[in-house]
C-alpha cells in the first residue's frame, strides 16, 4: 500500500451523507502516505486550481503504486 484513504461523508442538509467513491481512490482531504510513496512520486506539485490529489494519485499509478480506501475509516468534512 502506498497511498490511502478512508470514506467520506459530507455535510449536506443538516446531516451527514456518504459520498459514493471507489475503492482505489484516496481523497485529497485525507490521503496517507507511506513514506517511500512520498520520496518516490516527489511530493504533491503546485497547481493554480484543485486536483493535487488526482495528480498525486495518477502520478503514483504511473509509478505502479497501488492507492486504497478503507471502508472501516471513516472521515467528517
Amino acid at each position: 500500500m502506498s497511498i490511502a484513504g478512508g470514506d467520506k461523508y459530507d455535510f449536506v442538509n443538516g446531516k451527514y451523507e456518504k459520498v459514493i467513491g471507489s475503492s482505489n481512490i484516496a481523497s485529497g482531504a485525507v490521503q496517507l502516505f507511506r513514506k517511500d510513496c512520498f520520496s518516490e512520486i516527489n511530493g504533491y506539485r503546485e497547481l493554480d486550481n484543485s486536483g493535487i490529489d488526482v495528480v498525486t494519485e495518477s502520478i503514483a499509478r504511473f509509478k505502479g503504486l497501488e492507492i486504497r480506501t478503507f471502508r472501516d475509516i471513516i472521515f467528517y468534512r
